[in-house]
């Protein structure tokens, strides 16, 4: 791989936005828009369509209107937490007489996103409720009497368009698709026979994450062969052997949260490979649910088909599995994949975990304080995790809380750190705390957090150039032609 003249470039990309459509006859008709980095488009929505700036307490304080759709899907029962997830959504917890609870994420325009389910110890949440294999469609009018009475109770005004069941750890589960619901997405409801609702989710979703009892070794044979171009020292054996020019500096590419729309995914992948760089660094969320399966087609099926760059990975809260032991992650990249560091030119990179069960995160801050305090005298100092640091007010509704995060900040200043990368919440913002940058990027493909404006709520990656001038970056956004 061959540098280009990076300082160069970076004067004539900053000179004029260079657009150029991006040939995909397939996926979403975009154009590719470079700019200058930074982002001054943190504003709270139009509270009459969203809660960002209201922070409600008690399930009375709801507007009577979404009151009414939740009473109507999920009647009953007591609403004994109310949780403010994000500027854009509640969690509202319902427990029953029978110790069964739902949890829902509503907006306060009345749209409800998903709804989870726990009995006892058992829990479901979309596309995981069912064993892979048990799965099989069956006829509306074979649908038990009691399921097909909830759903026309709970959810007047819909159409069926199908009906599917299949076997779960606490016996079958029953699935209707209707149209209607919401807007005209197809949304899936799945019931116990008895005709309790369970969970709920965009249809699509629904069959997306197939739960199959995966081993050890079966995760070992789908992917353990990609440790042979994809394990971290081997790619970090590859970025070595990149000369360094110290007169022109060299570039690094930063993204993440690319799960969820693959076809934003691919025009991302194509377009890194297209940019030069040494490196480009995913920070997390690399696939939507952890399962092998997914690393497999909508990962690393994307990285081989259009990734001619060298990937190095941090691992998010969607790669860990649901054990919270990312198996399928460090199969794949190595067992040293969550925590590590390495230098190229005149810089040092520390990637860390902090969604793991496998790390002790603030353990963990001690070991990285090493290897911030021991880089050579005048390296710049590169931090990258997934989950942001909630010092930071606007980023803290989906960010690390409490002494976690005021570790990680002050651990940050201490080591004079450049500058931090995290994904976690879909959009690009920027900020500074404390004496240090910090930039969120995860915008690859996951859908997108709206309250971050034309800049910010859009797809998109970071370039940053390391150049004798300084640390120069750009932004790759993706706008609808």
């Amino acid at each position: 791989m061959m540098l280009s003249k990076y300082t160069h470039r970076y004067m004539l990309l900053t000179s004029s936005i260079l657009l150029f459509a991006l040939g995909c006859s397939s996926g979403p008709q975009l154009r590719e828009e470079i700019g200058p980095a930074g982002n001054e488009y943190f504003e709270p929505p139009d509270p009459a369509e969203d809660d960002s700036d209201q922070i409600l307490t008690e399930y009375g304080q709801f507007p009577d209107s979404v009151v009414a759709i939740i009473e109507q899907i999920l009647p009953g029962g007591v609403a004994v937490t109310i949780n403010h997830w994000g500027p854009f959504r509640y969690t509202v917890t319902k427990r029953f007489d029978d110790g069964r609870t739902n949890q829902l994420f509503v907006y306060l325009t009345g749209r409800i996103q998903k709804i989870l389910y726990t009995e006892g110890r058992y829990k479901e949440r979309p596309g995981l409720f069912f064993v892979t294999g048990t799965e099989r469609s069956v006829p509306l009018d074979s649908v038990p009497v009691a399921v097909m009475e909830s759903a026309e109770t709970n959810l007047s005004g819909v159409r069926f368009l199908q009906a599917w069941t299949a076997e779960s750890d606490i016996g079958p589960t029953y699935v209707l698709d209707v149209v209607g619901f919401q807007d005209g997405d197809t949304t899936g409801f799945a019931y116990r026979p008895d005709g309790v609702l369970k969970t709920m989710s965009e249809a699509r979703r629904m069959r997306r994450g197939l739960v199959r009892k995966w081993t050890d070794n079966d995760i070992e044979q789908l992917l353990g062969h990609y440790r042979n171009d994809y394990c971290v020292d081997t790619v970090l054996a590859r970025v070595e052997m990149v000369p360094y020019n110290s007169l022109e500096g060299f570039r690094f590419i930063v993204f993440g949260d690319n799960r969820i729309d693959r076809s934003v995914w691919e025009l991302v992948c194509k377009s890194i490979s297209r940019k030069n760089a040494v490196f480009a660094i995913g920070v997390g969320d690399l696939v939507d649910d952890g399962q092998p399966e997914e690393y497999d087609e909508d990962l690393f099926g994307v990285l081989e088909k259009y990734g001619r760059f060298n990937f190095l990975p941090v691992v998010g809260n969607h790669d860990i599995g649901h054990d919270g032991l990312a198996v399928s992650y460090r199969t794949s990249f190595g067992p040293g994949a969550l925590n590590y560091y390495f230098d190229y030119g005149n810089a040092r990179f520390v990637i860390l975990d902090n969604c793991s069960r496998v790390t002790d995160f603030i353990a963990q801050l001690d070991t990285a304080g090493q290897w911030l305090a021991e880089a050579p005298q005048g390296y710049h100092k590169f931090v990258f995790v997934h989950v942001p640091p909630g010092d930071i007010k606007k980023w803290s509704y989906h960010a690390m809380s409490g002494e976690k995060s005021r570790r990680f900040t002050e651990a940050m200043t201490k080591h004079a750190v450049d500058h931090v990368f995290a994904g976690h919440i879909h959009a690009y913002s920027t900020a500074s705390h404390n004496g240090v940058d910090y930039t969120i990027t995860g915008g690859a493909g996951a859908n997108l957090h709206k309250q971050y404006g034309p800049q910010g709520s859009v797809h998109h990656y970071v370039i940053v150039d390391v150049t004798p001038a300084g640390i120069q970056q750009q932004v790759v956004r993706f706008y609808p032609r």
